[in-house]
């Protein structure tokens, strides 16, 4: 057998074994682009990743991996306490995660974003930097394309965007075109009684057809709202739940969002 051919068993052997672990689905496709090895997500789909904290079974899955990555603090704040085992990917975008948690929809953000989780790869597998750096190259250039697609059809439209929490804060707030309400705080249970009038108001006057709901959040939140105004309930899947690639997940946000301001 060749030698090359030896090699390349034994690598695809390591990796089977290793994997890289990520916080959240986002995550997740994004390495993917990045790395074709093993890639483990902690934070379950059917969990709210706001309210996670680590468990004798999580943090086992943490100290079995290669290292884990998270997008940052301000988001996955129960990860201070691993320390040197994390990589953050949201480096550099301090401040707009303080703003907002949902980074991975800042598409000004992400070809740094990806960037830094590349570096975070090749830190644990230098024999694969050059696989890894074509896979960066690649992903950023779909990334321009993609990019300037949404902005294009963002940028046509003119209108109230009106969304249960703040989940894309970071995908419509660069167009002034786009009006964006949200009707209460991430942490927020319900819609209080003044918030509800002032939000009526709002549909009224602006001629709001359509509200904007996290998947795997009740409906009961905007029931109220719904019966008042008329609206029309439409699910955005900001996590990429049911995404096969990282780009899916964009396209699948932008069509709930042209959906909803159409």
């Amino acid at each position: 057998m060749k030698k090359s051919m030896v090699l390349a068993l034994l690598f695809a052997a390591a990796i089977s074994f290793s994997y890289v672990l990520v916080s959240v689905k986002p995550l997740e496709l994004l390495v993917k682009e990045l790395y074709p090895g093993r890639v483990e997500l902690l934070i379950d789909l059917n969990e709210n990743p706001h309210m996670f904290s680590l468990t004798p079974s999580t943090m086992r899955k943490v100290v079995k991996s290669d290292a884990l990555i998270i997008f940052g603090w301000g988001f996955e704040e129960w990860a201070k306490k691993l320390k040197g085992r994390v990589c953050i990917a949201a480096k550099g975008f301090e401040k707009k995660m303080e703003k907002n948690p949902h980074i991975w929809l800042s598409l000004e953000a992400l070809p740094k974003i990806a960037e830094n989780v590349a570096a975070c790869l090749e830190k644990l597998y230098p024999d694969m930097k050059e696989e890894i750096g074509k896979r960066l190259k690649a992903f950023k250039e779909k990334l321009k394309e993609v990019s300037e697609k949404i902005r294009k059809d963002l940028l046509g439209k003119r209108a109230v965007l009106m969304e249960v929490r703040p989940a894309l804060y970071h995908f419509v707030i660069p167009y002034e075109n786009i009006e964006y309400v949200t009707l209460v705080s991430q942490t927020q249970p319900s819609l209080s009684p003044k918030r509800l009038q002032q939000v009526i108001s709002i549909c009224r006057k602006k001629g709001v057809k359509a509200v904007l709901i996290e998947r795997n959040t009740s409906r009961k939140i905007v029931e109220p709202l719904v019966r008042e105004c008329k609206l029309r309930v439409i699910t955005v899947d900001v996590l990429g739940s049911d995404a096969k690639d990282f780009f899916e997940m964009l396209f699948s946000v932008e069509r709930s969002v042209l959906e909803a301001i159409e």
